[in-house]
């Protein structure tokens, strides 16, 4: 009894010092405006109807299931975040893929992720399949690239006892090029790059001892996912909304 006792006080303190150490990641977000059309401005968006087309990436091979996961994280905080929204017509991705076919649409954006753009053709297909819609956003991962470090050391905790403390420290770097198409005129009229370094730091504690640090890194991995864990979600959420942010500022 004393003993099970002993290892439910080792679990708790573990808890507690995960959820002291641990934080969440910071995001740190920069655009680059490549082209711009002097006569676009946001106020265009809310007298015509708006596709937002999904996600692509000549890096990055995304399943179709992937595919549909971010475009729909591109519609959903589009539609969320831009302002005087309801004043828009927008088409989601779901939408979208309904009007031209989704086999249609998944070879649209393999195009894209191997030409970075929506060619000629693909602008006319469009032309001809949604012809009430004059704009349709496009968002491309260009680069993606994760760096984690760790350090660890022996101490002692407040009973004396023996520890390994672990500092885990994740940077997640993203690069994606958002596009908008005028289809009327068959033309590029925005084009913004935008990087996001997200950093994040996070310490954890296992007992010494083989088995006992296995025992102890599995109870974190099971309560908590991987250290100083920054998903692709996160990162891209956090960059379509200075997207949106930014467009609305046009």
């Amino acid at each position: 009894m004393d003993h099970t006792r002993k290892i439910r006080i080792k679990q708790l303190a573990l808890l507690t010092l995960t959820l002291l150490y641990s934080c969440g990641a910071s995001h740190d977000i920069v655009e680059e405006v490549i082209y711009k059309d002097a006569a676009f401005s946001y106020n265009h968006l809310k007298k015509n109807e708006v596709a937002i087309g999904g996600i692509a990436s000549q890096q990055i091979f995304f399943t179709d299931v992937e595919r549909i996961q971010y475009s729909s994280l591109l519609s959903t905080i589009l539609i969320e975040q831009l302002k005087d929204v309801h004043n828009i017509n927008i088409i989601n991705t779901s939408q979208l893929m309904q009007r031209i076919g989704q086999e249609n649409y998944f070879n649209l954006m393999k195009d894209i992720d191997v030409e970075q753009r929506l060619i000629d053709e693909a602008m006319q297909f469009l032309k001809d399949e949604i012809p009430d819609i004059e704009y349709m956003i496009i968002a491309t991962i260009e680069n993606e690239n994760i760096i984690d470090r760790s350090n660890s050391e022996r101490i002692k905790d407040e009973t004396g006892e023996d520890k390994y403390e672990t500092d885990y420290n994740k940077t997640y770097f993203i690069t994606v090029k958002f596009q908008i198409y005028d289809l009327f005129q068959e033309k590029i009229i925005w084009n913004i790059l935008m990087y996001n370094k997200a950093e994040r730091s996070e310490t954890r504690t296992t007992d010494t001892g083989c088995v006992e640090s296995c025992v102890s890194g599995a109870i974190n991995s099971i309560l908590f996912g991987s250290p100083a864990e920054i998903s692709r979600e996160e990162v891209l959420s956090e960059i379509f909304k200075k997207f949106a942010e930014k467009l609305a500022k046009q």
